[in-house]
């Protein structure tokens, strides 16, 4: 096996670019680091997910939100659709990769029932324009962003 390592000296959102044509080029999954996240810019934090809601009440698609708090600071993560539909629609269409989502997600924090996310602690990366854009595990060096499924959310 070949290992390749990443090397980009980009800003934030180049590297958001960057790591989608990686992904493209390799058809491989990245290892994910803090460190890997340090070296590309990011600012990481602790926070408590204060909610979790899976709607599709608003906007006319099925969308996912985490209500984060941290120290003297809260954001929302994700906030992604994940399909589209509403409430007596005859047709729906769902992301192709939203059941990875949901359980990559579900998994970096650490539970197997999606409402069991609710207070439990987790690490967040921020962008250079304080984006919340990738979300880690407390304790393992465990990361997921939508990027890492290869496709625009």
């Amino acid at each position: 096996m070949i290992k390749t390592r990443l090397t980009v000296d980009v800003n934030a959102e180049d590297f958001d670019k960057e790591l989608q044509k990686y992904l493209q080029e390799k058809k491989e999954k990245i290892k994910m680091t803090e460190q890997f996240l340090i070296d590309n810019n990011y600012k990481i934090q602790n926070a408590k997910i204060t909610s979790v809601d899976l709607s599709m009440k608003d906007h006319g698609c099925l969308t996912l939100k985490l209500v984060l708090e941290g120290s003297g600071w809260g954001c929302v993560f994700g906030n992604v659709s994940l399909g589209n539909g509403f409430l007596g629609a005859k047709t729906f269409k769902g992301w192709e990769h939203c059941g990875d989502y949901l359980m990559m997600l579900m998994d970096t924090v650490g539970v197997d029932t999606f409402n069991d996310m609710t207070g439990k602690y987790v690490r967040v990366a921020f962008d250079d324009e304080d984006r919340a854009k990738i979300i880690g595990n407390l304790i393992e060096d465990k990361w997921f962003t939508a990027k890492m499924l290869g496709d625009e959310v």
